[in-house]
Order: C-alpha cells, then sequence, then structure tokens
C-alpha cells in the first residue's frame, strides 16, 4: 500500500488529498465530514476501476441512517482522476469542530491530527474480507433489501465501504458504540463506475430515528 503521505493513499479520517479547484461536499450549507480515502491502484478487485481515488463524505451534523428517502444527500463519494502531483492535503473548515456532539464528530474524523484508529486502514486493502479492524471494502450485508426500499431503486445493492465505530478515537455512528456506516451501491453502477448514486446504511446497537 501507498504511503499515508503519498498524495491519494489509501487512509480513513484525516484529510482528503484533492486538486486546487475541488469543493468541499456540502449539504444544506454544511460541508460534510470526510471519512475515508481509497487508493482504487490498492485494491486489485475486478469490481472496482483500476485507476483514481474514491473518497467518502458524510453529514456528521445531520447524522442521516438512510432508512428513508429524505436522507438522500447527506453523504457523497467522489472520484478523483488526474494529476496527483497538484493534489495537496485539505483541512476542513470546522475540523475545530462546532458545540454538541454532532460538530465534536467532524473534529474526531477530520484535519490533520485526526483519523479513525491507523489499525482500520490498512484492513480496507490488507486484510481477507469481509474485512477486519472496524473497515471493510466490497465486504457483505444483510441489509441490502433495506437500501433497495429506502432508496426506492431495485438492486440488487452491495456494500462498498462500512466503517465500525470507534470508540477509542471517539467515532460513534448514530447513537451507539457497536455501530457501522455502510456506503451501498448498485450491482449495475459499480460495473459502470458511476459512483453518483450510492446510498448510505447507519446500523446501531440502538434503536433508529
Amino acid at each position: 500500500m501507498s504511503e499515508i503521505t503519498t498524495p491519494g493513499a489509501t487512509h480513513l479520517g484525516g484529510e482528503p488529498d484533492v486538486p486546487p479547484e475541488w469543493t468541499w461536499p456540502a449539504r444544506g450549507g454544511l460541508r460534510m465530514a470526510f471519512v475515508a480515502q481509497v487508493d482504487l491502484a490498492d485494491c486489485g478487485d475486478e469490481a472496482l476501476p483500476t485507476r483514481g481515488v474514491l473518497q467518502f463524505f458524510y453529514d456528521a451534523v445531520g447524522q442521516p441512517w438512510g432508512t428513508h428517502g429524505g436522507d438522500r444527500g447527506g453523504w457523497q463519494v467522489v472520484h478523483l482522476t488526474g494529476d496527483r502531483s497538484r493534489w495537496r492535503p485539505r483541512t476542513h473548515p470546522d475540523a475545530a469542530g462546532p458545540s454538541g456532539a454532532s460538530g465534536r464528530l467532524v473534529g474526531r474524523l477530520c484535519g490533520p491530527r485526526a483519523g479513525v484508529s491507523k489499525r482500520a486502514t490498512a484492513a480496507l486493502v490488507h486484510a481477507p474480507r469481509p474485512g477486519l479492524a472496524g473497515a471493510r471494502l466490497l465486504g457483505e450485508s444483510g441489509s441490502s433489501a433495506e437500501v433497495a426500499r429506502a432508496a426506492g431503486q431495485a438492486g440488487p445493492w452491495r456494500p462498498l465501504l462500512s466503517v465500525d465505530a470507534d470508540p477509542l478515537a471517539d467515532v460513534i455512528w448514530g447513537e451507539g458504540e457497536a455501530s457501522s456506516l455502510t456506503y451501498f451501491i448498485t450491482a449495475a453502477d459499480l460495473a459502470a463506475g458511476d459512483f453518483d448514486r450510492t446510498w448510505i446504511w447507519l446500523e446501531c446497537d440502538s434503536d433508529g430515528p
């Protein structure tokens, strides 16, 4: 796996590596939290494109669960390609963390000294699947039918990336420490390399909204 200091290298949390003209994904005027960056050259999975970087963002203030259509727009998956020599780490404007639990989640995930524990990073591309240590790329999930109903689109849907809560890093999705955030994609969109119509699903050890 490429070094973390290499532009576009795979890592969880912290700062995305982006070109100068890049615009931070936002919802309702609030910039989303950066969750993960995956260098596709690391993956070696024929289901994924072989070039570029996938970056995953999430509305850590609103924290949508993905259980109904109104949650749409509360996350984004970006596929970046091009000359990485121009890419630089971009700090979240709110990385200092606005007040409240949801604001602290932004602060824990984003910024030069932030990020989910490093043990999860290597697991994204260097562990037998379903991935270990809190992160899984193209894993398995029993929530595909629920995702299809919430998204209003037939599947099959499959998990693209799952990131578990990390209580030691104070990164907790929803309301429980035993929670996970999963980005789903239809098999057709995955085959086409189209990441604009993903869906989110938050599983938690407490009742949903």
